[in-house]
Formats: structure tokens, C-alpha cells, sequence
């Protein structure tokens, strides 16, 4: 029995289980594979990553205030999103 049993009709929690379990697993590696990046990387290229991803700065703002180009920025963020590909499926293949 899981907690989804008295939300739900009967018979339908197996579904929405199976249908939120890939979703939920997926968002939890991202998770902890964003602090396996912070760990590896730069303070200044973790800043720029989380300026440009995470708080949907511009990439021209972000090359103003670390005093650096365009280029640079997506070249930090284009890094550190392949880092995050090859961590989340190595979770997510370990998870299942």
C-alpha cells in the first residue's frame, strides 16, 4: 500500500506510482548531482552556472559582471551541463 491509496481511486495509485516514479528519481539525481558539480569545479565558473542556469540571468549580464566574454560563459555552462548528463544517468542507472 502506498500513501497515494487514499487520494486516489481505487486501482489507480500502481499507475500514478509508476508514472511518478521515473520523474521523482530523475529530479532527486539532479539534485545531488548539482553538489557533486559545485565539489569539482571553480567557485568562479559555479557562480557563472548558477547566474546564467539556475537564476535566468542573461549571458551578457553574466560576462559583465565577471568580467569576461560571451563566449566564456557559454563555454562554462555548455561544461558543466555535459558534467551534468554524464552524473544524473550514471544516478539514474545505479537508482533502477
Amino acid at each position: 500500500m502506498c500513501f497515494f491509496d487514499s487520494v486516489l481511486i481505487r486501482g489507480k495509485c500502481l499507475c500514478l506510482c509508476l508514472f511518478l516514479f521515473p520523474r521523482i528519481t530523475a529530479w532527486m539525481c539532479s539534485i545531488r548531482a548539482l553538489g557533486v558539480i559545485e565539489s569539482e569545479i571553480s567557485h568562479r565558473d559555479w557562480q557563472i552556472f548558477q547566474k546564467i542556469f539556475l537564476n535566468n540571468h542573461s549571458p551578457e549580464e553574466v560576462a559583465g559582471e565577471f568580467k569576461c566574454s560571451k563566449r566564456v560563459v557559454y563555454i562554462v555552462q555548455s561544461r558543466i551541463l555535459s558534467k551534468l548528463r554524464v552524473i544524473v544517468a550514471k544516478f539514474i542507472e545505479n537508482a533502477i
